[in-house]
């Protein structure tokens, strides 16, 4: 996680900048106490952010799931399921592991001959329906991030000097996710993109929903 902590110092870093210096010394008592009710609404914002990532996510791990399966890849199909059960519903493990399962789907999927059976097409069409309730899970989860960004770093611009460490640290994981989200999306789009040639080359029907869900949703 030097990511994760590279991220939030700087984050603390530039608000310290940014800041203006008191230099009246009677807002020395405002600066050591710190507006409490801006806080409790940051730790919402994150709670909810986190909230959806953590719902939306479980959507996608379990369509990769389903892909995998229908592809008859053993070993990735028991990888996944370790990964995804140590991993469950901790968001900033969850990003990266799915992240890297999509790229190794795609790989998958992209390999020359590969076809599927009846009760395998079955399966995928089962996966490609999820994925795309993902990805609309997603969208919302994107669109979630820039409030609690800047509730946050309010709240901490507006932190006593005493809290103002302790309080960034509270809300690392929120700000990790939402550095996280665009690079996120746009990976899960991508294999969208993938899926869909494959069931295309499959002869699989894809319903009208879940095609626009797979084919309209933008994350640039």
């Amino acid at each position: 996680m030097n990511n994760k902590k590279f991220v939030i110092a700087t984050l603390v870093a530039a608000i310290a900048v940014s800041a203006p210096v008191a230099a009246d010394w009677t807002k020395a008592a405002s600066l050591l106490v710190g507006d409490k009710s801006a806080q409790n609404g940051a730790f919402e914002a994150q709670d909810a952010l986190l909230a959806k990532f953590v719902a939306s996510s479980q959507l996608i791990a379990d369509a990769q799931l389903l892909a995998a399966k229908s592809l008859k890849l053993d070993e990735l199909v028991a990888k996944m399921e370790a990964e995804n059960t140590a991993k469950q519903g901790v968001a900033v493990d969850q990003i990266s592991t799915i992240a890297a399962h999509g790229a190794t789907l795609s790989a998958e999927l992209q390999k020359d001959g590969a076809q599927l059976d009846d009760e395998s097409k079955k399966l995928y069409l089962e996966a490609l329906v999820q994925y795309a309730a993902g990805l609309v899970a997603t969208k919302s989860v994107v669109d979630t991030a820039p409030g609690f960004i800047s509730s946050a770093k309010n709240t901490i611009s507006s932190a006593s000097i005493t809290e103002k460490l302790s309080v960034t640290k509270k809300l690392e994981d929120g700000f990790y996710i939402a550095k996280e989200l665009p690079g996120y999306a746009k990976s899960l789009w991508e294999t969208s993109s993938v899926m869909m040639s494959f069931a295309k080359s499959n002869n699989i029907e894809v319903p009208v929903d879940a095609t626009k869900a797979l084919t309209d949703i933008s994350f640039n």
